[in-house]
């Protein structure tokens, strides 16, 4: 696997190191299983973006009365259970 490191300088030097984990085939899934909890990590976080970003939106449209009551209640509720979808993808963060 080709990996790149930093001199001194700034200037990117690349070089070819051997790395037992990824060089079998258990080590490529192993890689693989990170990518996707990383990704999934970060689909996670931008749900919860999102839905914090839906809330003030229903609190600001009801209150320039371009929505009622209810429907305001109901964007906000839409913000928290998207919100929810985040935090469940995101699953128990380990320090």
């Amino acid at each position: 696997m080709i990996e790149s490191t930093r001199n001194a300088r700034g200037a990117g030097i690349v070089c070819d190191r051997w790395h037992p984990v990824r060089s079998n085939a258990f080590g490529r899934l192993f890689l693989f299983v990170q990518e996707a909890a990383m990704n999934r990590r970060t689909l996670a976080r931008g749900l919860q973006v999102i839905g914090m970003m839906i809330l003030p939106f229903a609190i600001a449209s009801e209150l320039q009365g371009v929505v009622g009551l209810g429907k305001s209640l109901m964007i906000a509720a839409g913000g928290v259970v998207v919100f929810y979808i985040g935090v469940a993808l995101q699953g128990r963060v380990e320090p």
